[in-house]
């Protein structure tokens, strides 16, 4: 009888430790269970924040779309901020007067030259695109020892050594500045004292851009079959009218 007794007592006490087992476990649970959902609407908050934000952007933007070139051109000029800032922090930005050895290419102090020096205009290099603008910002490179720069951004350019690539219209530390479109200049609120206008017969300025655009490169060739394809066609009739 005692012994039975004792028996019924154990399994008592087991099934309570039981039961105040699993009451824990759905407590923690229902706590784990509880975080998530704050969680769950945190999240839900900040994302219905953000498109709240994006749409308040994009609004405007929307009402008032502008063309693909103009947000291009746009988007290009905080990729020059970003490298001209690296390269800021090198020795490189700190010439102060075109070198007597033209070879030896560098960026202007303009506070280092005389105020009525030629190199204190602001210079555009204007030209219809595939008429020689990179040429002879090269030739220009090596006969005056002072680095153009470019309204625009190409990141070949920029690897192959123009290293003004990365300066805008504003930027005093270079002579002459790349524009193909006075609306595009225009847009980014440049103003020239000087424009050097360059011209090449028609013809060859838009097979020049098209065989560019086709190799993605200065000195790309497109391929016979491209000449053959309706895009060029197109391509053509559109620079013709533009030109």
């Amino acid at each position: 009888m005692f012994v039975t007794f004792i028996l019924c007592m154990s399994k008592n006490k087991m099934h309570y430790h039981h039961n105040d087992q699993q009451r824990q476990y759905y407590r923690s649970k229902s706590k784990i269970n509880s975080r998530n959902r704050e969680k769950q609407l945190d999240y839900s908050r900040d994302t219905l924040q953000r498109k709240k934000h994006i749409s308040q952007v994009l609004e405007p933007m929307t009402q008032n779309p502008e063309p693909r070139w103009m947000t291009y051109l746009k988007g290009q000029q905080f990729v020059k901020k970003r490298l001209k800032a690296k390269l800021n922090a090198t020795k490189v930005w700190k010439n102060n007067r075109p070198s007597a050895d033209c070879n030896v290419i560098g960026f202007l102090n303009g506070s280092a030259l005389n105020p009525n020096s030629i190199y204190n205009r602001r210079v555009a290099l204007g030209s219809f695109p595939g008429s020689g603008n990179t040429w002879l910002r090269h030739l220009f490179h090596v006969t005056t020892g002072v680095w153009t720069g470019s309204l625009y951004f190409d990141k070949k350019l920029c690897k192959g050594g123009f290293l003004g690539e990365v300066s805008d219209c504003f930027d005093p530390s270079v002579f002459g500045i790349k524009v193909h479109d006075k609306l595009h200049a225009d847009v980014m609120k440049c103003h020239f004292d000087v424009i050097v206008l360059v011209l090449r017969n028609p013809y060859h300025s838009i097979l020049s851009e098209f065989n560019r655009r086709q190799g993605l490169s200065h000195v790309a060739l497109a391929s016979e079959e491209a000449f053959h394809d309706p895009d060029w066609e197109r391509y053509a009739s559109m620079k013709t009218k533009s030109f």
